[in-house]
């Protein structure tokens, strides 16, 4: 999977391709060099649990910290009298590609707030890809397809990949978004998952080898935030992101308003977007 030359490449991708389409679950091992699973980065990156209580509270998202301006990214507590028994934190993009990928206002691209120097319900997850460093303990299930949970290997330096209820969706169910679950093993038992995602504003719709009807074309921060908001964690933020989209809704009127009046003849695209007439341009032309 990982030799330069790509005759190399057809054996493994096809095996990729076969879990995807029946399982939904991978374990790659034999992984380069520069993608750094070792005991010591992973010690690393969880040392942030054992920071002081008002560190992790500075970090909080704003359901747990008023004060604070994060309101998706961040630090989440645990929270006694839930099913799910969990604490963590959430950092975006920015963390590596700087605040070119942020935008004020959008909690789903918000700048990631950063420290200074028994049985979890099955689940889906949202996106397209996700990757898991695995270290050696035990307990994480995926279902299989004929429903029997299946105990994934906890071989240590491995990644595990599964993928998301979007990619399922975009590929007409020939890539499978599966089910998978935690079971309590009576140690703590740390996480570390990068979700590979689309743009908050990237439409999703068919692809071109699929009928254009297959289902209606959505845009995925919208669908993102939905599906996470059903999440103990973040409940009751439902509504946090709603002035963000009428502020962008109405600089989208204001801003195409005068090249409505001006640049008729320029007008490739008009359509009807919640209430307010928008118009898709070709800027370069304008």
């Amino acid at each position: 999977m990982f030799d330069t030359n790509p005759s190399a490449w057809v054996v493994p991708d096809r095996a990729l391709f076969a879990a995807a389409r029946d399982t939904g679950f991978v374990c790659i091992a034999g992984l380069p060099t520069d993608i750094p699973l070792e005991p010591t980065t992973r010690a690393r990156l969880l040392s942030i649990f054992g920071r002081g209580a008002a560190e992790k509270y500075s970090l909080c998202r704003r359901k747990f910290a008023p004060e604070n301006r994060n309101i998706y990214r961040g630090w989440f507590p645990l929270q006694p009298g839930n099913l799910t028994s969990k604490e963590g934190i959430d950092i975006g993009a920015d963390v590596a590609h700087g605040s070119s990928v942020t935008m004020a206002g959008d909690p789903l691209r918000e700048p990631s707030p950063l420290p200074e120097n028994d049985r979890l319900p099955a689940h889906t997850d949202s996106g397209f890809v996700t990757l898991l460093a695995q270290d050696a303990v035990s307990g994480l299930q995926a279902r299989s397809l004929d429903g029997r949970w299946i105990d994934v290997p906890p071989l240590e330096g491995t990644m595990v990949v599964n993928f998301g209820q979007v990619l399922e969706q975009w590929s007409a169910g020939r890539i499978r978004a599966t089910e998978h679950r935690v079971l309590g093993k009576g140690v703590e038992r740390y996480s570390i998952p990068f979700f590979y995602e689309a743009r908050a504003d990237a439409t999703i719709a068919p692809l071109p080898i699929d009928p254009p009807d297959r289902f209606v074309p959505f845009e995925y921060g919208d669908f993102l935030w939905k599906r996470m908001t059903s999440f103990v964690e973040f409940r009751g933020m439902e509504h946090e992101r709603d002035s963000f989209r009428q502020r962008f809704l109405n600089y989208g009127c204001r801003l195409w308003r005068p090249l409505i009046r001006h640049k008729l003849s320029r007008i490739v695209h008009l359509r009807r977007l919640a209430g307010c007439d928008a118009v898709a341009a070709d800027l370069n032309e304008l």
